[in-house]
């Protein structure tokens, strides 16, 4: 709480600074054109203050954040001296300050969402990684697991085989091979009961079957990537 309301004081100062000298010294009397340049200036440093909040959640999103803020400081900075100027000179027309006023903006905002953008895709591409990565890491420990607690020395060898094989695996995965993935998951919580239950022949004949899904699903992974 009492940081918010620290970060909360400090993002406050500029906007009560620049809210006390201009009506101090300009008054409330001024051409739409003043009143639209002071308007810009506090959308922009609303965008500037408000840029940490569209933190992306990947884990390369420190340096899209870091773009991002310094683009929003950025557009701030030309935004004031381009506001300023226009109430120092207080012009009629309101075509002019708009105009002017609206070209950094689009470039701010095409500069800035495309950040966004690729900050966006990275953290999908970072979700769908670990996702993959997930599977072999669960399969292999499961599979170890089955190894360290299996005491027919042939039937260890030939767990010990799958673990081998699901470790080497390559983890980036494929649409088209997640039901096999899913089988091999369900196989191995069959074996465990095999296991269990003390039922070698049909845990051999699962074994198998396990190896041949995961080769298989290794296939269709190393022919679409």
């Amino acid at each position: 709480m009492r940081k918010n309301i620290i970060k909360g004081t400090l993002c406050a100062i500029f906007p009560f600074l620049f809210n006390v000298i201009f009506f101090a010294f300009g008054g409330t009397h001024h051409p739409a054109s003043v009143w639209i340049s002071y308007a810009w200036i506090h959308v922009a440093y609303l965008i500037m203050i408000a840029t940490p909040l569209l933190s992306g959640k990947a884990k390369s999103a420190m340096i899209y954040n870091f773009a991002t803020g310094q683009i929003s400081t950025l557009y701030f900075g030309v935004e004031l001296i381009i506001g300023l100027i226009f109430i120092f000179i207080g012009v009629n027309s309101v075509k002019v300050p708009i105009i002017i006023q609206l070209i950094p903006f689009c470039l701010f905002l095409l500069i800035f969402l495309s950040i966004l953008l690729h900050n966006e895709h990275s953290a999908d591409n970072e979700k769908r990684r670990m996702v993959e990565i997930a599977f072999i890491k669960s399969a292999a420990s499961q599979t170890k697991i089955l190894m360290e607690h299996t005491s027919d020395p042939t039937l260890k060898n030939k767990i010990e085989k799958i673990y081998d094989l699901i470790h080497s695996s390559p983890s980036r995965s494929n649409p088209s091979a997640k039901a096999l993935e899913t089988n091999v998951m369900m196989m191995l919580n069959d074996l465990e009961l095999l296991l269990e239950e003390n039922k070698l022949d049909d845990a051999n004949r699962l074994i198998g079957k396990i190896h041949y899904t995961m080769e298989k699903r290794n296939q269709i992974v190393a022919f679409s990537n």
